[in-house]
């Protein structure tokens, strides 16, 4: 899951040039990390900056806060764990948020649409998927 989650991560950084090597080795960690409480002193101290300057310097170059690519990152994150099926309550857990309300919270702000509605729809947009395949297939062999 880890080469999945550098691949989900690095699309939130499109369009923008390449980030420093400080702020990279930044969203290494974070991406290693984004299951764990993570403070901007702690990710700070990865640069060798302030955090007044890390914050500058990671909005500038990211182009959105520590905070807010980090939520971003446990979104992706939490997508892809309820487009496998596994309940909202867990992937809250596995996810890095604290709780299946805070998942709830930022989860809506961002997708528009709660954990359960966006998992419902992806879950029966692969049935509608899979049936057509299963009838395709079907009609070929006739």
């Amino acid at each position: 899951m880890d080469a999945d989650i550098a691949i989900l991560s690095s699309t939130l950084t499109t369009g923008r040039s390449m980030p420093s090597a400080s702020i990279e080795k930044t969203l290494q960690f974070m991406q290693l990390h984004f299951v764990e409480p993570l403070s901007l002193s702690q990710l700070a101290a990865l640069t060798g900056l302030s955090v007044l300057q890390f914050a500058a310097v990671f909005r500038r170059e990211v182009g959105m806060p520590p905070y807010r690519y980090l939520s971003h990152l446990r979104i992706r994150v939490a997508k892809a764990l309820l487009e496998q099926g596994m309940p909202t309550a867990t992937v809250a857990a596995e996810a890095g948020f604290f709780d299946q309300p805070h998942m709830y919270r930022h989860f809506k702000r961002v997708c528009g649409v709660t954990p359960g509605q966006y998992q419902a729809r992806a879950l029966r947009s692969s049935a509608t998927f899979a049936a057509t395949v299963m009838s395709a297939s079907a009609a070929e062999r006739h």
